[in-house]
């Protein structure tokens, strides 16, 4: 909590000194150029991974990553918003298919390390953001609960391939909850939320300990996705 007012305390002086300029081009004095919006403009998509069927709108690329950077590690609101936003759509087009309300949303957890790091789960405010929205255009009854933690420490998966990050991954959660809060939520359909699938292993391995505990997962929202996932098929 401490840092974070820290890092409100200096954006804040930050937007005293400095125009707003493109947070990903760096060329114009506007939040997000027209040029550089439009990736986060795309529709949602559907594909699967193992059967796990997952929606995304974003595709994800180095101009996205450099954004989803600057909301992970310096917990820049625009960034946050924009995030926020392809999530938001993500989970609407569950909503086409599925009713919301019998729905709950369980993010995926950050480690302990990274927590340590950023203060807190940089998941959270963004999934907040998503959930207000969502909460505003009519989805009053939405929301979502921390049901999962790290086991045990995990390798940096950046340079592992899709086995490798299996291997990485397996049996790398657990509950947080008792049997009591859990079984308040059996009649609950999950869906899991990240920021960015790419193997889909931390999601596989989320759902794996979830239907572990007899619980119902759906499928995943997620904002952005590896370009390949969203190809049109």
């Amino acid at each position: 909590m401490f840092l974070n007012g820290l890092r409100e305390v200096a954006k804040g002086l930050q937007s005293l000194l400095f125009p707003e300029i493109c947070i990903v081009c760096e060329r114009e004095y506007v939040e997000v150029c027209d040029q550089c919006i439009t990736p986060w403009r795309s529709s949602p998509k559907k594909f699967t991974i193992n059967s796990l069927q997952i929606h995304a709108a974003v595709p994800y690329g180095n101009e996205v990553s450099g954004v989803v950077l600057k909301a992970k590690e310096d917990g820049l609101r625009i960034a946050q918003k924009l995030l926020a936003d392809a999530l938001t759509r993500s989970i609407i087009s569950w909503g086409e298919g599925v009713d919301l309300k019998s729905c709950v949303l369980v993010p995926i957890p950050s480690s302990k390390k990274a927590i340590r790091r950023r203060g807190g789960s940089f998941l959270h405010p963004i999934l907040q953001i998503s959930t207000n929205e969502l909460k505003r255009r009519g989805f009053r009854s939405i929301e979502w609960k921390e049901l999962l933690k790290h086991r045990r420490s995990v390798l940096d998966q950046s340079q592992l391939n899709f086995e490798q990050r299996k291997s990485n991954l397996n049996n790398a959660f657990q509950m947080i909850r008792n049997d009591r809060e859990i079984k308040a939520i059996t009649n609950k359909k999950i869906i899991l939320i990240d920021d960015v699938v790419t193997s889909g292993a931390t999601l596989l391995s989320a759902e794996s300990t979830l239907r572990e505990r007899k619980m119902t997962v759906l499928g995943a929202a997620t904002a952005c996705a590896s370009a390949h996932h969203l190809l049109i098929r």
